[in-house]
């Protein structure tokens, strides 16, 4: 059976996928890698060796089977949005890569909107976060002007990896729509804004379909990775895209929650109108808008946790708990949000599990905020909920999510949503499609009536601590 490589670009790891067109997802491997992280007055930097991503590419990929392995037909690679890589000409990195996380524009990206705020949403529909490329090239050009006048590339994580691996350099849609100086309705670069913040549109990779065919793997790269030689190269999607390209969002109206380090609640149109301050992504059928409300934390703070010592919970109850948790631990993508995140309600009995509980219960009211804001900017009521993230996150917050939005959630049985998504795109680029992903297994969490009621409450007191902290959490940024 014809069968296809995905990998995954993410931020704490690279996940590679044996795909085939039946079976699904048939082999994984996963290498883990670090981000240096630190904060100054009210940013966050957040930076990550590009070469990382390359020996985590061999390290993943030679954990499957070398006779699957041996057999694939295609490669095609995701990965995390937003990245900042400034490179050279032979695609050498001149400076550690800013992750999607990283807000040290802040102040650049407010400066942006309040003197063209109408020009940027005619261009990409809403204003230029921090966290877009297009915000953090203007930071770097006023910083390091060293780097800035040396760099002829910008480029994003898994078109730098699809480039070394031996593609040509290129982009696609859906990863381009989050850079900030992509027009998502005519589907090319703004020169209006690549002019606004002095950009040069031949530093940026052509553009091409997520399907294209964009070189072969390189003799070396096949002998260090274990798989035919000339290898098609397909050129893949951003992460959110190659998730969602799993579940039938087109055939009504559905809401995908999409959960890994962040979290995205999207839902998809075909009307090419302007739905302001929603992200907006091309979707790789070409024919599709994205449009959604991101969480910068939801894997993250739970990552958090764990790594603070927290307990973990009784997984047979979905009890909110009596703390409140405000999950913004990373900030808000809204340069006017909340900076920071925290516990609401502790008491000298407060335990552990308690905490526990109230941050998994933080995460799931932080994703029906965004499912509320979704709806209300969009003014389409959901009929159909997807869920989408790794089994193991799933299971923890799928049960406690249908509760809080008391409505059934679908998911499928797949382990890694954004590689298999990647590598069903490249098989069907190279191979005509054997059977519908869509058909296949399907997870599916309900909603508890009794739960619901408790996380009405919940959600209540959430909302009004959201308003309060907001302010507060900027002030104490300042400290």
């Amino acid at each position: 059976m014809p069968s296809a490589l995905g990998l995954d670009i993410g931020t704490s790891g690279v996940k590679a996928v044996i795909w085939d067109s039946v079976s699904g997802e048939i082999a994984m491997g996963q290498s883990r890698y670090s981000f240096n992280s630190w904060t100054d007055k009210d940013a966050v930097f957040a930076e990550q060796d590009p070469e990382l991503w390359l020996a985590a590419v061999k390290d993943a990929v030679c954990q499957l089977p070398i006779t699957q392995r041996g057999a694939i037909k295609a490669v095609g690679v995701t990965g995390q949005m937003h990245a900042f890589i400034a490179t050279d000409k032979n695609g050498d990195a001149l400076r550690p890569a800013m992750l999607w996380f990283d807000h040290r524009a802040n102040s650049v990206a407010a400066e942006l909107e309040a003197q063209d705020a109408d020009l940027w949403r005619s261009a990409i529909g809403g204003p230029p976060h921090p966290d877009y490329p297009a915000s953090k090239w203007v930071w770097e050009a006023r910083n390091d002007r060293l780097v800035a006048d040396k760099m002829k590339y910008l480029v994003q994580a898994k078109d730098w990896v699809k480039w070394k691996l031996g593609g040509v350099l290129a982009t696609d849609p859906g990863e381009a729509s989050g850079t900030g100086y992509y027009n998502p309705f005519t589907r090319s670069w703004d020169t209006r804004i690549l002019e606004r913040i002095g950009l040069d549109v031949s530093k940026l990779p052509v553009i091409m379909s997520s399907h294209a065919i964009v070189g072969e793997v390189s003799r070396d790269f096949s002998q260090r990775l274990g798989i035919p030689v000339h290898t098609p190269l397909i050129n893949g999607t951003g992460d959110l895209p190659a998730a969602a390209s799993l579940y039938p969002l087109d055939q009504d109206a559905s809401i995908l929650f999409n959960l890994g380090t962040a979290a995205q609640v999207v839902m998809t149109t075909s009307v090419r109108q302007l739905v302001m301050d929603l992200t907006i992504l091309n979707h790789v059928d070409d024919r599709h808008l994205l449009i959604g409300v991101p969480l910068l934390a939801a894997g993250m703070a739970l990552q958090w946790w764990t790594d603070m010592g927290g307990q973990e919970l009784d997984s047979d109850s979905i009890d909110p708990g009596r703390v409140l948790f405000l999950p913004q631990i990373a900030g808000e993508r809204d340069s006017a949000g909340a900076r920071s995140g925290a516990f609401l309600g502790l008491t000298v009995y407060s335990e552990a599990a308690e905490l526990t509980r109230s941050v998994l219960t933080g995460i799931v009211l932080a994703l029906r905020e965004a499912r509320d804001q979704l709806v209300s900017k969009t003014d389409i009521m959901p009929k159909t909920y997807y869920i989408a993230g790794r089994r193991a996150f799933l299971d923890i917050i799928g049960p406690r999510l249908a509760s809080a939005i008391g409505s059934t959630i679908y998911g499928l049985a797949v382990e890694e949503p954004s590689a298999c998504g990647v590598a069903n795109i490249a098989l069907s680029a190279v191979v005509p499609p054997v059977e519908s992903t869509r058909n296949r297994t399907r997870i599916v969490f309900e909603s508890s009536s009794y739960w619901q009621k408790a996380y009405d409450e919940r959600y209540r007191l959430y909302s009004e601590a959201r308003q309060f902290y907001k302010g507060f959490s900027q002030s104490l940024s300042l400290l």
